[in-house]
């Protein structure tokens, strides 16, 4: 999405009229000063039903913590707001007018220098009303020159929480619960004295530790951030996996005896195999549902490319696991005939 800022600046009058532009169907757009979001103040064009402009204080990054600042010294003056739609091409350009003074009235405010002024400018979401932005940029102006440059984005969760999430995640669904499950289908080749079930004991009990962690560790992360949390699939899907990662070795708790065989042995088989499976597909695919969100390229690109090397070598050596497994099952079986 292209966003284009401009200005005049009246010297005699300390004022500045700045004009910002976004190529985003019905979407917010928005732009503050300073590097940082949280405690600062923006200028935000809404529209559609809530067409207008206005200066909000950014408490959070939920909807509940943004709320409209009255009484300040920078307050807005003669605010315009549009949205025109290209013939051709059919892309909407949104587009808002203000005028403030230089000087911003409280901290919150920000200054804008004659030199080099740092602003953030984001985006929302495609629709009505308020959500967390879709893309966002802090850029350093020259206000003199005209010259600007990026600075490095800093995501809303802390990078440290996430970056554990992801590690953890895709070591407990691409290899530790994907060889537990192996260990048990093919547990003929897994090891004699029942070393397949000690392994398949040992490898889930470790994937659902890595899962409690690190579904602990991105709550605190949104709860940190006073940001809602389970409104996107990739947050729905991870609870739900989530839940029955935590439910199926507490049904294995309550495994009846092999012998005799019983109508409760058989049921009890029946939901531990299919709830594993269930919970195994949920969680590897959600997995790779997380290295796709725009946040992990918007904010933790480099990262990103690197756990997914490594999620697709962990995939690489459970997969070796499974062939292997698998022929050798072949062989025993051709061998028995």
């Amino acid at each position: 999405t292209a966003v284009e800022l401009s200005w005049k600046i009246d010297q005699p009058k300390q004022l500045i009229t700045m004009q910002l532009k976004g190529q985003k169907t019905d979407a917010w757009i928005g732009i503050g000063v300073g590097s940082g979001m949280v405690g600062s103040q923006a200028v935000i064009a809404r529209p559609q039903s809530n067409a207008g402009i206005g200066l909000y204080n950014l408490g959070g990054y939920s909807v509940g913590s943004v709320t409209e600042a009255t009484g300040t010294a920078g307050a807005l003056s003669n605010p315009q707001y549009s949205q025109t739609i290209d013939p051709v091409t059919k892309a909407t350009t949104t587009s808002m007018i203000f005028t403030r003074t230089l000087k911003g009235g409280t901290e919150a405010e920000g200054t804008i220098h004659m030199g080099k002024t740092d602003f953030i400018v984001a985006i929302g979401p495609d629709g009505d009303g308020w959500g967390v932005h879709q893309a966002k940029a802090v850029v350093t102006v020259d206000m003199v020159t005209g010259t600007s440059e990026s600075k490095p984005q800093q995501g809303p969760l802390k990078d440290a929480y996430v970056k554990a999430h992801a590690v953890m995640m895709s070591l407990a669904w691409a290899f530790f619960v994907p060889v537990g499950v192996l260990m048990s289908a093919y547990r003929e080749n897994a090891g004699k004295d029942g070393l397949w079930f000690q392994l398949h004991r040992a490898c889930n009990v470790i994937g659902v530790a890595l899962t409690v962690v690190a579904f602990a560790l991105i709550v605190k992360a949104y709860d940190d951030a006073d940001i809602d949390n389970f409104k996107i699939d990739h947050s729905k899907i991870g609870l739900t996996a989530f839940i029955l990662a935590c439910f199926v070795p507490l049904w294995a708790m309550i495994r009846p005896s092999a012998k005799p065989e019983t109508l409760w042995r058989g049921f009890w088989e029946f939901v531990h195999k299919k709830l594993g499976y269930a919970t195994l597909i949920l969680g590897f695919s959600n997995v790779i549902i997380g290295f796709n969100l725009d946040y992990m390229d918007d904010y933790l690109s480099d990262f990103n490319k690197k756990i997914k090397l490594a999620f697709y070598v962990e995939v690489a050596v459970a997969a070796s696991a499974f062939v292997y497994l698998f022929f050798a099952d072949l062989k025993g079986k051709a061998g028995a005939k």
